[in-house]
């Protein structure tokens, strides 16, 4: 069966299946009607078997019988006046469209005939002739034409019959087609014609044809029939669309000419034609990407080299301030490095417009020749962006080692900080590159070098092996930062990273170390939701009713937040219930005012006082937000 005829923008315009046997009631008629062994299928009905039976993809016996050639069958089928003749699949495909499909002529007159309707449409708007169009079935096709086909049928979404002849190469049909009326100048539903479906896939007479018959040659909106040539090597069509008077250089939606399409994939001989003939080659894109820009990003050496001998701009940017350079460096195109290096002597250090350099490009994306190449001919090793980022610091970061190694060895600057402050090793200990982290460190690299806000790499670290290592090597595991105050057990037990928070407090890591506001590390996995954090602090010897700067312990944060498991276990493990923060507030208190009913009940249950008072003499019946927990709070005896 067909399963799918899609339009497509890439190499082939149209694709079918084949059906599957199915395991319904009707499987074995369905199977007679496929092989076409039509005295089974006669005795299969005439003992009852639904003839309009069908597969799991609503495929009936009509169908597989017309899609097979199996004309008698057809016939039995259809004379015996019980089946649909316009029954459609779950697809949406007919019979007539199955037959049309697979060139079965004379089923086609057959089924025509007997009231099938020629112009029946699939869901996506295909007809059968549509399908015998874009199949090459020119008998068909005239078939249909003189039984009423439409032949413009489709081309509001898939631009008809014409659009399939044209994509597919069947020139006659394409002929036969406009001579009875087809629109030579039909859209699909990505707004592609005829001649730009012949163009791009190559059928230089079916794009002769049409031009002489009045096709729009500059037509289009997206790609236009010369940019489509030119990028898929067609050198014949070119040529015959420039002499056409084809604009030569018009551009598409992105402001792409031609030359730019021919220069991407690489197609010198069309580049040649086009500059002979007058092509614009240093005409750029939206992105101010040039032929020659687009070019080395494709790492069309041959077509570079010919682009700069015939005089293009080798100093024009993109509008990301992107160079040649760059971009050969950024994709690893070597040979291309030493072309412009060597030959056109462009700035090895040039900077795009956050600064980035060749070196940076290539450090970046992991091409170590070309590092190495570069760093050879004079590259700025310690280079740095508007970030203040150098290649070492993206190399590391991105975990490229080699990279790391050579620029190392070759003089890069280990401890230099970028404009936060952050190193190479900071960087290398954020992202897990344990490997660069130890070379990093064998090197030089200062463990315990803060950024802009006092943090080390220990701080930074997510990965426990660096953590390791860091310790190992004279990380100071309480050094605290200057931003709030937190120590690497803080940031961990934030983080939700339980066994750097154990390997930390294995290794000496002050468990009640405070920040700036007096948080400690129990308080911060409390708040972030980290139970199990919360259970290994506590059991090994964090401070259950430590409190912050404002007076506030674990168990008053807990109740605020609305959490009862939470509260359960610290309330277990010895937290006073009472205790009040500085403005008199106590566990009950936040609880009732942030409407927390079963936290409420479970600390009265649990012994909190009920008659306590904050500093502006309320309690907590006073604070309490819904009218349930004040009805608890008065059960309970407030006074």
């Amino acid at each position: 069966m067909i399963k799918k005829i899609i339009l497509i923008t890439i190499i082939t315009f149209i694709t079918f299946g084949v059906i599957a046997c199915s395991s319904n009631s009707g499987e074995a008629l369905i199977d007679t009607a496929r092989n076409g062994d039509l005295e089974t299928a006669k005795l299969l009905i005439e003992n009852g078997t639904d003839i309009n039976a069908n597969d799991k993809d609503g495929v009936t016996d009509l169908m597989q019988a017309s899609e097979n050639g199996n004309l008698e069958t057809v016939k039995d089928l259809v004379e015996r006046k019980r089946v649909n003749i316009n029954a459609k699949d779950e697809d949406g495909y007919t019979s007539l469209m199955y037959a049309s499909f697979n060139g079965n002529l004379e089923i086609v007159k057959y089924l025509v005939e007997n009231g099938a309707d020629v112009n029946a449409r699939v869901d996506n708007d295909w007809t059968a002739l549509e399908f015998a169009s874009g199949k090459g079935h020119l008998e068909i096709v005239k078939y249909l034409l003189e039984n009423g086909a439409d032949i413009n049928s489709g081309s509001e979404r898939n631009g008809g019959a014409l659009l399939n002849a044209s994509a597919n190469g069947h020139l006659e049909i394409v002929k036969y087609l406009i001579e009875n009326g087809a629109d030579i100048n039909a859209e699909d539903n990505i707004d592609w014609t005829a001649l730009i479906w012949a163009s791009y896939n190559g059928h230089l007479e079916i794009v002769k044809y049409l031009v002489e018959n009045g096709a729009e040659i500059d037509y289009y909106i997206d790609k236009s029939a010369l940019m489509n040539a030119s990028y898929n090597g067609h050198l014949e069509i070119v040529k015959f669309l420039i002499e056409n008077y084809a604009e030569i250089d018009a551009k598409d939606n992105n402001g792409n000419t031609a030359l730019m399409y021919a220069s991407i994939s690489g197609n010198l001989e069309i580049v040649k034609y086009l500059l002979e003939n007058g092509a614009d080659i240093n005409s750029k894109n939206d992105d101010g990407v040039t032929a020659l820009l687009n070019a080395s990003y494709e790492g069309q050496l041959e077509i570079v080299k010919y682009l700069i001998e015939n005089g293009a701009d080798i100093n024009t940017n993109d509008k990301d301030g992107v160079t040649d350079l760059m971009q050969a460096s950024a994709f690893g195109n070597l040979e291309m490095v030493k072309y412009l290096i060597e030959d056109i002597e462009v700035d090895i250090n040039e900077k795009d417009n956050i600064d980035w350099t060749a070196l940076i490009w290539a450090s970046y994306n992991g091409h170590l020749e070309i590092v190495k190449y570069l760093i050879e001919n004079g590259a700025d090793i310690n280079a740095n962006d508007k970030d203040g980022v150098t290649a070492l610091m993206y190399a590391s970061k991105e975990g490229n080692l080699e990279i790391v190694k050579y620029l190392v060895e070759k003089g890069a600057n280990v401890n230099i900080k970028d404009n936060e402050g952050k190193t190479a090793l900071i960087n290398a200990s954020y992202e897990g590159q344990l490997k660069i982290v130890k070379f990093l460190i064998e090197n030089g690299a200062d463990v315990n070098l803060k950024n802009n806000n006092g943090q080390t790499a220990l701080m930074y670290v997510s990965n426990l092996e660096i953590a390791k290592y860091l310790l190992e090597n004279g990380a100071d595991i309480n050094a605290k930062d200057s931003k709030w105050g937190y120590t690497a057990l803080i940031y961990a037990a934030e983080y939700g990273n339980l066994e750097t928070v154990k390997f930390l407090i294995e290794n000496g890591a002050d468990i009640n170390a405070k920040d700036d506001i007096g948080r400690t590390a129990l308080m911060n996995a409390l708040y972030n939701g980290h139970l199990e954090i919360v259970k290994f602090l506590i059991e090994n010897g964090a401070d259950v009713n430590i409190k912050n700067n404002y007076g506030r312990t674990a168990l008053i944060y807990a109740a605020e937040y609305g959490n009862l498991e939470r509260v359960k276990y610290l309330v277990e493990k010895g937290a006073d219930i009472n205790a009040q923060e500085d403005i008199g507030r106590t566990a009950l208190m936040n609880a009732s005012y942030n409407g927390h009913l079963k936290i409420v009940k479970f600390l009265i249950e649990n012994g909190a006082d009920i008659n306590i008072k904050n500093n502006d003499g309320k309690t907590a019946l006073d604070l309490a937000e819904t009218e349930e927990i004040k009805e608890v709070l008065k059960k309970a005896g407030i006074k």
